[in-house]
């Protein structure tokens, strides 16, 4: 009969070894679930922090605020109450990127606390901001470069352009491109052809729309289908690809 103190180790060790893989799971959850602060990028920021609020996840919303600013909002047990909830919940994620108050800082969300549509009490009041201007309304900049009047004639002529007409020139190409692709993306949503739609937006941002199979999700589907088109202006174009998609999209 073998010792006891031969049968114990090599047990003893087995479950060191499943404590140890147990914990290191928990570990890679809690931080795959948790915020990423220290990013300099207000669009990662501002994605990660609307997303949580879609999924009424306040608590992880506010890790992306500054510290000082968390703090204002998190009452005595650390946890966020119902009236700031409903006031980060009214906020038009869309625009927050157009607000000079709203920048990185540390790496971390700051100028939101002072934006939120809170009463002396904490509680959320009505957001009456008017809607900011939507660039893509028109596109009044294209053909106005290179040409100027001619005070002796009725018509106009060509000119010489300077380096500030090839930048503005430049400007208006490209805000033509975004113009074209934010079109193209609206009206393959509208049409359900996904696969045309997910083509169009930037991988980081596809992969919060697709399954772990890269297929758009069903619920995914029903929020593009209810985007916030009146925050169009926060989208832009990176290598060709949109990005600011996920600001747009409603609760889940």
């Amino acid at each position: 009969m073998k010792p006891l103190r031969k049968i114990i180790a090599p047990l003893t060790y087995t479950v060191l070894l499943a404590l140890t893989a147990f914990f290191m799971a928990c570990s890679s959850s809690r931080k795959e679930n948790a915020p990423n602060p220290g990013s300099n990028d207000i669009l990662d920021l501002l994605t990660g922090f609307g997303e949580s609020i879609s999924k009424r996840d306040f608590k992880q919303a506010v890790g992306y605020l500054t510290p000082s600013e968390r703090s204002m909002i998190l009452d005595a047990n650390g946890e966020v109450p119902p009236g700031k909830q409903d006031a980060l919940a009214s906020l038009r994620l869309a625009r927050l990127i157009r607000m000079p108050s709203v920048h990185v800082e540390g790496g971390y969300l700051a100028g939101i606390y002072e934006i939120l549509p809170l009463d002396a009490s904490g509680q959320a009041v009505a957001n009456e901001a008017p809607p900011m201007e939507n660039e893509f309304s028109g596109d009044d900049a294209a053909g106005a470069y290179g040409q100027v009047a001619n005070p002796e004639g009725n018509g106009t002529e060509a000119v010489a352009m300077t380096e500030p007409d090839l930048e503005a020139q430049e400007a208006a190409k490209d805000k033509e491109e975004l113009n074209q692709a934010v079109n193209q993306f609206f009206k393959a949503v509208s049409q359900k052809n996904w696969n045309a739609a997910l083509a169009m937006v930037n991988e980081n941002e596809r992969k919060i729309l697709v399954d772990d199979k890269g297929k758009l999700k069903e619920d995914s589907k029903s929020r593009l289908q209810h985007l916030d088109t009146d925050g169009k202006e926060a989208l832009t174009l990176q290598d060709g690809k949109l990005t600011g998609i996920t600001l747009l999209l409603p609760a889940e």
